[in-house]
């Protein structure tokens, strides 16, 4: 842009050239030149262009041909020539110092473009000003870069001079050196009151440090954002959501840091509302879920399994308490989830499966008393009461199984554990609405709340946007605005989507100088979960007084009540159930609100208002069985079950009267006592055994018998202790006992003794059975015989043989001759009969005596007896006569084998001493 002559910038070429520079051909500092991308222009002193580079095409459009002899000022914009000119003659007194110029150049085109120009002057040998060389640079957008930042940071400042919140800046000391006007809206405070004074001024003092470590982040470069509360000018506190971020210089190092704070006092009291809304919810599942843990009836719920058409076919355990569990033996991982009709599939045929489905179906509470059951767990018929209630599309079921008289503990079923949580910092939309009710203006946010665009809301009328249900109220709520009355309500708006949600809507009237009414300032702010939270715990509470009216027990929540040290003097009755008023015989609301020594007194003398106390103290729950204690309302002692747990300040109290069970029980025990008695003074064994035939109860006589301890018997199986030839007839008497008419059967059998040998007992069996027949269990009476056994067996074989061989006597020879014949067609085989009798033995009686002559017969005997089988029979028919009668013969000549072996082997010589 600035003149000089054509040529390199020292005087000539004979010129000393200094000695460390580089040489460079000329030609090559014309290529550096040419191929520079920004345009280099030789012009002389006059401003007359002499030589420009190649790049002015790119640039302006022009051949470098177009523009030598051209003065520069001919394509500087008119705006532009005081400017170039005055740098130009600035240039001329500088000698060799750069200077730099910006000025729209004409393009080809007829455009303009702004160029950056950088030039020196060129001097002679004598230093004088023989032109100047410039370089141009195309600036066009970076000054449009330029502009746009400075309107940028305009529009920003009146945002922040003229937004709702408050936008400040701050030096590296937290000292506030700038603050927008809304200052006056938000705290009550001109910006003037707040220049200059430290940031801390202005802060509560439990917030202070929180500013501070927040202040230390932003000075190393860090974007924070923390709440705090700030004086308002009247005295009172807002909290305020402050984001920071620093600010630096053009080398980079952090100076202050600009932020801005949003009044969210309302929304830090909606959190508050929240949380203690949210721990109310809490408070009432806790006393739910106690309710619970005090139920001594088992419980479950039942979600119900329809088929495509809407039909119940099945139920599935969704939840369960452990007096439940503990009856169906079943753990939690096992029952729930579990199909109903898969784990008892009797229940379908029982008719109790429809009563199910009809109480989901009707709505009509399920009540059903001794039902009859055939219990898959316990193999046999049980009674059981049934309670059920339909609440939340389940089935909620208690029974009690009253087929016997005492029962586990056991708890209220637990309520549904996983409830989703109320969402929080809900973004609040702030709007201005006129005195007619037009909106003027509202946040960005109102599209992320409802839906709506803000240009669509804009200018619309308020009304048109609350739930069609809800319009008289909104129409009445903003006349109370308007009026000064209202400055809240809660209403339902619609969304773009269609649906409604519920905002707290809050307004404050904006006047005029003269009181006028002219705008309204407020906000809205989604509360469509916390609604509906409310609604949950009404439902919740509908569903905890559902349960506790359906309980078969009485049931009350007791409330502490503490004297001014907090020591608990009394307990208030509260939530009482239907059961309890009854057997108390008061109206609920003369019971709910009473205390419980008034009504109650020797609670307080019997130790039961302490063991409340200490449960409230400790928290651990309090359990009681057959606990004595005279009642002053029912003027008897009763006994009681009591199981309480600790809710809040107070206890969930549940009680049955157990007076008649404990009587039961009472008289049982003396019976079984007697019956111990006589058991253990019998001479006989008396045991009593199970459906499996295992031991159960042992009398101790069974120690002297058979040398056990009666413990150690108990759950044996009797066949254990049975001999092995002997068990069949265990079982057939136990069988013949069965289907006797009185149940009575008897047995001879061998029992084993604690030495490991076995003794002869006569057994009789009776089995027990309840009215019905249906068998229960079966006792038995055991005598020992053992040594009347063996007599008879003495005796009976001292008939049967001969005294002098040991062989079988003629009686008994002819008995078995007589069944082995009859035998014989059955196997197939014959028999062989041998007649032998002694020769000369007469001889050896005179001779040698008679002594001698029974010596010789019976070692004749004993060799004859070898050398037979063992089922061939020796017998003896009298004197010197024997008869041999072998088995199992196929021919003639296996008899007469045998016969010669014998005959070779018999006469032998014998030693006889003579007498």
């Amino acid at each position: 842009m600035f003149g000089g002559r054509k040529g390199p910038a020292v005087s000539g070429d004979d010129s000393p050239r200094r000695a460390d520079a580089r040489w460079v051909p000329e030609d090559e500092y014309r290529l550096l030149v040419e191929m520079s991308a920004d345009v280099l222009a030789h012009g002389d002193t006059a401003g007359v262009l002499q030589y420009v580079s190649p790049a002015v095409t790119h640039l302006l459009g022009y051949s470098p041909e177009d523009l030598i002899g051209t003065p520069v000022r001919r394509l500087v914009h008119p705006d532009d020539v005081p400017t170039v000119a005055a740098t130009q003659l600035t240039l001329l007194d500088a000698g060799e110092e750069p200077h730099e110029v910006r000025a729209r150049l004409l393009c080809a085109d007829g455009n303009w473009r702004w160029v950056s120009s950088k030039g020196r002057n060129l001097m002679d040998a004598d230093g004088r000003v023989v032109g100047t060389v410039a370089t141009w640079r195309d600036v066009t957008a970076q000054l449009a870069t330029e502009r746009e930042l400075v309107e940028s940071e305009h529009r920003y400042r009146l945002l922040a001079e003229r937004g709702s919140d408050l936008v400040f800046r701050g030096d590296v000391n937290a000292v506030l050196q700038w603050v927008s006007p809304s200052a006056s809206s938000v705290l009550g405070r001109s910006p003037d009151d707040m220049v200059g004074h430290p940031i801390a001024e202005f802060m509560h003092p439990e917030d202070i440090a929180a500013m501070r470590r927040a202040s230390a982040a932003a000075n190393k470069g860090e974007t924070v954002r923390y709440r705090a509360r700030v004086r308002h000018a009247r005295g009172t506190w807002r909290w305020m959501e402050v984001a920071a971020e620093p600010v630096r210089d053009r080398d980079g190092m952090i100076v202050g840091r600009v932020g801005s704070a949003r009044d969210v006092t309302d929304q830090v009291r909606a959190e508050e509302d929240l949380r203690q809304s949210r721990a109310q919810l809490a408070d009432e599942r806790a006393r739910l879920r106690a309710v619970a843990d005090s139920e001594l009836d088992p419980r479950v719920q039942l979600d119900p399994v329809r088929d495509p058409g809407g039909t119940i076919v099945d139920f599935t355990y969704a939840d369960a308490n452990p007096a439940a569990l503990t009856y169906l033996d079943r753990d939690s991982d096992e029952l729930l989830g579990a199909r109903l009709l898969d784990l008892f599939p009797g229940q379908a045929d029982s008719g109790l499966f429809a009563r199910y489905v009809d109480a989901i179906e009707s709505g009509v509470p399920l009540i059903l008393d001794s039902a009859p059951l055939h219990s898959e767990i316990r193999h046999a018929e049980r009674r059981l009461d049934f309670r059920g209630v339909a609440a939340g599309g389940s089935l909620n079921l208690t029974w009690r199984d009253v087929t016997e008289r005492f029962e586990a503990a056991a708890a209220l079923q637990r309520s549904e554990e996983h409830y989703r949580l109320l969402a929080e910092n809900a973004t609040d939309v702030v709007y201005r609405m006129s005195a007619d009710g037009t909106l003027e203006w509202v946040s960005e946010s109102v599209e992320q709340m409802m839906g709506y665009p803000r240009e669509q809301v804009v200018g619309r009328s308020a009304l048109d946007f609350v739930a069609p249900d809800d319009a008289d109220a909104a129409q009445a709520a903003m006349v109370g605005v308007l009026d000064g009355r209202l400055t809240a309500l809660r209403q339902r708006l619609r969304t773009a989507d269609g649906s409604t949600l519920w905002a707290d809507i809050t307004g404050r009237v904006v006047r005029d100088d003269s009181g006028a009414v002219v705008a309204v300032d407020g906000g809205w702010r989604d509360v469509t979960e916390q609604h509906a939270q409310l609604e949950q715990l009404a439902d919740e509470q509908a569903r905890l007084a559902a349960i506790l009216h359906a309980e078969l027990e009485p049931h009350v929540y007791l409330e502490a009540v503490r004297d001014d040290r907090g020591t608990i003097v009394d307990f208030t009755y509260r939530d009482t159930n239907d059961a309890a008023c009854a057997y108390l015989g008061m109206a609920r609301e003369d019971l709910e609100g009473a205390r419980v020594l008034d009504l109650l007194p020797g609670q307080a003398g019997s130790g039961m208002l302490a063991m409340y106390a200490a449960s409230v103290e400790s928290g651990e729950p309090l359990s009681l069985n057959d606990y004595a204690y005279p009642h002053e309302i029912l003027a008897s002692e009763r006994r009681y079950d009591i199981r309480a747990v600790k809710v809040g300040d107070g206890l969930s109290f549940a009680w049955r009267d157990v007076t008649d069970r404990y009587a039961a029980d009472a008289a049982l025990a003396a019976s079984e006592a007697r019956f111990r008695m006589l058991a253990e003074n019998l001479g006989d064994i008396l045991v009593e055994l199970d459906l499996d035939q295992n031991l159960t109860f042992v009398s101790d006589v069974v120690t002297g018998a058979l040398g056990y301890l009666p413990q150690d018997l108990v759950g044996t199986p009797l066949l254990d202790l049975i001999h092995p030839e002997d068990q069949p007839t265990v079982l057939a008497a136990a069988q013949t006992s069965h289907e006797a008419r009185d149940g009575v059967a008897a047995a001879r059998v061998r029992l084993r003794r604690s030495d490991g040998e076995y003794r002869w007992m006569d057994g009789v069996v009776r089995e027990v059975r309840d009215p019905s027949g249906t068998p229960l269990f079966a006792v038995a009476t055991l005598r020992d015989i053992d040594d009347a056994v063996k007599t008879e067996a003495l005796l009976q074989r001292q008939a049967a043989t001969d005294p002098l061989t040991g062989l079988v006597n003629r009686r008994e020879l002819f008995s078995s001759v007589g069944r082995m014949l009859r035998h014989t067609p059955r196997t197939g085989k014959d028999l062989a009969v041998m007649f032998i009798d002694l020769d000369k033995l007469k001889p050896i009686n005179d001779s040698c005596g008679h002594a001698a002559g029974d010596a010789v017969i019976a070692t004749v005997a004993r060799r004859m007896h070898e050398t037979v089988r063992a089922d061939d029979v020796v017998g003896r028919l009298g004197g010197d006569e024997f008869v041999v009668v072998l088995t199992g013969i196929t021919t003639a000549a296996d008899a007469t084998r045998i016969a010669d072996n014998s005959s070779t082997t018999s006469p032998h010589p014998c030693r006889a001493t003579a007498t």
